[in-house]
């Protein structure tokens, strides 16, 4: 009975294909809600645009009602939501203040360098644990290693359909 090969296959694929679905509309629409608008922040040439793109991020971030860690086993510090939430929102504080600053004064200058310094060089980790946690709340099967177990089940499905293909001995 080959049928018992092909079952085990197309079931896996099936579910692949529906799961790569999912994680691609997941994905957009966090990019919609959230993410974009710390990346247009990041881009704009100017403080004012710089700074209405990190108040729409934390206008995102805030309507998302995001609370805990992106860890489930090991939560420190670090992976809490609200602590990176708060370091978002000292950001914003501080573009905010910079705004009403002379442009040509060395205090502007200094302060949009650590600005810069501060998206390009430390926010990384700060999106990582927001867009995790957003995951973990709106799309647990979408996270982080509960979403390798599931690949790593679909792998080990197809495997089995193969190998009943190839040890079955019955035309």
């Amino acid at each position: 009975m080959r049928i018992r090969g092909f079952l085990p296959i197309v079931l896996a694929i099936l579910v692949a294909i529906f799961y790569g679905i999912a994680e691609i509309s997941a994905e957009k629409t966090y990019e919609r809600t959230i993410g974009s608008f710390w990346e247009l922040s990041e881009r704009a040439s100017t403080l004012d645009m710089k700074a209405d793109y990190l108040n729409r991020f934390v206008a995102g971030v805030d309507s998302a009602r995001l609370s805990g860690n992106d860890a489930i086993i090991y939560p420190t510090p670090q992976n809490s939501v609200e602590q990176n939430i708060t370091t978002a929102k000292s950001l914003q504080t501080r573009m905010n203040e910079i705004r009403g600053m002379d442009v040509t004064s060395f205090q502007y200058q200094q302060a949009i360098s650590q600005v810069t310094a501060q998206e390009q060089g430390e926010a990384g980790n700060m999106l990582h644990v927001i867009e995790g946690r957003w995951f973990l709340t709106y799309h647990p099967l979408l996270w982080g290693w509960i979403q390798a177990i599931i690949v790593i089940g679909l792998v080990v499905t197809a495997s089995f359909g193969i190998g009943l293909l190839m040890f079955d001995n019955n035309p």
